[in-house]
């Protein structure tokens, strides 16, 4: 039997789908060989307000325990991602559980809206300065500033493209929390 694996949770942004952010993850899940959870919100968006996190934070709750009974995980390695609107609720229910995320990975964030802080998860963040979707000086740009400000641990890589999850920054997102 194979020993515990790595876990990533990764969250595709608004009006997209678990089918489109499992597209862009796949090569390096499995190179790998990470489990991975792709929940789809239970709207067009994720629920991120106030930490009000709605019916997807139930739905994200009970995958959770679902992969747990299912699948032999290695609790030091359990990764939190998201794109987009999918970024935004990484970082706004990442850090109040940080005891069981150990890195929160943020793609073209939209914004933060922290909710609380348990423990001290680690934050890779990457943003296209040519993003014609979500502005990286309202965003991204601010977010990092805050998340330092706050005594959090931030990678942060800007790169010169558009709204997308470029591969060499999840390549190095998922190094870092694969470590």
């Amino acid at each position: 039997m194979k020993g515990p694996v790595p876990l990533l949770v990764m969250l595709h942004g608004a009006g997209s789908s678990s089918k489109n952010i499992w597209e862009v993850v796949r090569h390096e899940a499995e190179d790998r060989g990470l489990a991975v959870l792709l929940p789809d919100s239970r709207d067009w968006s994720w629920n991120f307000k106030h930490g009000d996190f709605g019916p997807d934070l139930q739905f994200i709750d009970q995958a959770l325990r679902f992969t747990f009974a299912s699948v032999l995980v290695d609790p030091s390695h359990v990764i939190l991602g998201g794109f987009s609107a999918g970024g935004i609720m990484v970082l706004s229910l990442g850090p109040s559980n940080g005891d069981l995320f150990g890195w929160i990975l943020a793609f073209s964030p939209v914004g933060i809206d922290v909710a609380g802080w348990v423990g001290k998860p680690k934050f890779f963040i990457a943003h296209g300065t040519l993003d014609p979707v979500v502005n990286i000086g309202m965003s991204s740009r601010a977010i990092v500033p805050a998340l330092r400000n706050a005594g959090a641990s931030v990678v942060y890589r800007e790169f010169e493209g558009p709204h997308v999850v470029p591969d060499f920054a999840l390549q190095e997102g998922l190094t870092l929390a694969l470590e």
